[in-house]
């Protein structure tokens, strides 16, 4: 039984752009600070021009930062695939955790089996985790 007002939401989108560490930084900087103002946590993952987003927090929070996103120009194609109400945070104080993947096989593969380490070791990870997981995989191999 859910006992507030928490979700998590997941999304991918296209980067309008080649994704430079300074554009990256441009991005990152201000979402960290205006995240914890509202008491958003989650993650970000770029890889090969996708981008791909967990939020988690308020619920009117999560859905007001989410429409911000949605009209951001500096991508397109932004796709929800999950949102549901949560319990409690995965990301509690990552106010915006970040990886970025280049072409080295061997980052993607140590990646790949933290995120299996973290979906067999989490004792009740939600269906938008999951989905989160599931999504990154996908999108670094």
């Amino acid at each position: 039984m859910i006992k507030n007002n928490l979700i998590q939401k997941v999304y991918y989108s296209i980067s309008n752009f080649v994704a430079s560490p300074e554009f990256i930084k441009n991005i990152l900087e201000p979402a960290r600070i205006a995240n914890q103002k509202q008491d958003i946590t989650g993650c970000l993952i770029y890889h090969n021009n996708v981008f791909l987003q967990l939020l988690e927090g308020d619920k009117n929070k999560v859905e007001n930062l989410f429409n911000i996103i949605s009209k951001d120009s500096r991508h397109r194609e932004v796709t929800l695939i999950f949102e549901e109400n949560i319990n409690e945070r995965i990301f509690p104080s990552w106010s915006m955790a970040f990886h970025e993947f280049d072409d080295n096989n061997e980052e993607v593969e140590k990646f790949i089996k933290s995120v299996q380490f973290f979906s067999e070791n989490n004792e009740k990870p939600s269906e938008a985790v999951e989905m989160f997981w599931n999504m990154a995989k996908h999108i670094v191999n």
